[in-house]
């Protein structure tokens, strides 16, 4: 089993939110040993809002943040029932350095999510075209949380600004042919 990422231009509307159709862009497939597709990974072609990482001034994780809930209960909802039986729910794993030398692994499961900066450099990778700034997910508890700028850098945010949009991504079950 393999991922790839593709700059394919196949775009998808799937479910909307607050009256506006959600337009995706295919960025990964996932294959699996036969190498067939079954799966893809799709990003919000637009930025959808301008939430904060975390609406309190304290640190926070990806996993205990207010913008995960947001994704994931308000956002998730908004979808048809059809549309929600072909999102994929996802673990997430995040490993987090410390200084000491210890990495820790926070491990979430999602059906909607930020990418992280690796998953961003695959994309750039490829020549995915990045605009806007929005929110990338990262490992361990601080008061600052990267996200990516147009030019395809990576910048911090203290947790709770609302200058940072959000920009969703997630995993979609690839209807086969009967």
């Amino acid at each position: 089993m393999r991922i790839k990422y593709v700059k394919d231009g196949e775009q998808y509307t799937i479910g909307s939110f607050q009256g506006k159709d959600l337009i995706w862009e295919t960025i990964a497939y996932f294959f699996d040993e036969d190498n067939r597709k079954i799966s893809r990974l799709v990003l919000l072609k637009d930025t959808l809002s301008t939430e904060p990482f975390h609406k309190e001034a304290e640190n926070a994780t990806w996993n205990n943040s207010t913008l995960r809930k947001w994704l994931n209960n308000t956002l998730y909802k908004s979808f048809s029932d059809d549309d929600k039986q072909r999102i994929i729910l996802q673990k997430q794993q995040i490993r987090t350095t410390l200084y000491n030398g210890v990495t820790i692994t926070d491990e979430t499961e999602d059906y909607i999510f930020i990418l992280s900066p690796d998953e961003m450099i695959c994309c750039f990778d490829e020549g995915i075209p990045v605009q806007g700034k929005f929110w990338l997910r990262t490992g361990g508890t601080k008061s600052r949380e990267a996200f990516c700028y147009d030019n395809g850098t990576f910048r911090t945010e203290e947790i709770n600004s609302n200058k940072i949009d959000v920009r969703p991504a997630m995993w979609v079950m690839i209807e086969t042919e009967k």
